[in-house]
């Protein structure tokens, strides 16, 4: 018999799984063995599953409660403890290029130009 226990999903919401379902099949971030999940009745979030989600502001600009990993993966800011509405993420900063990378970008630029009057 497969030991059943609380998957907390990647959204918040819990789900009783085995561990092999639980956090292989459905990317769980926590399973705990025997453990029901301790949602409200009207929905499945669990506040023992969102305490594992944070605000995460995201590249371009935006913020979603994700967990830690999900938002590394992604290119994320993760704050821990926070939520999106206490966490102003703005919007994406401009790319901007280092002197060095400018001083190279206007080499290569000289180098085609003179192989350009070479030609001609």
């Amino acid at each position: 018999e497969e030991l059943i226990g609380r998957c907390c999903l990647p959204d918040g919401g819990c789900d009783l799984l085995d561990e092999e379902e639980c956090l292989e099949a459905q990317d769980g971030l926590q399973w705990t063995a025997g453990e029901p999940c301790g949602g409200d009745g009207d929905d499945d979030i669990d506040d023992a599953c969102l305490e594992l989600l944070a605000a995460c502001c995201l590249t371009d600009g935006s913020c979603e409660m994700r967990s830690e990993a999900s938002c590394l993966t992604d290119g994320g800011t993760w704050a821990e403890g926070m939520t999106c509405a206490d966490m102003p993420c703005g919007p994406a900063p401009i790319p901007t290029m280092s002197e060095w990378l400018l001083l190279l970008l206007a080499a290569v630029t000289a180098g085609a130009g003179v192989l350009v009057l070479r030609r001609s």
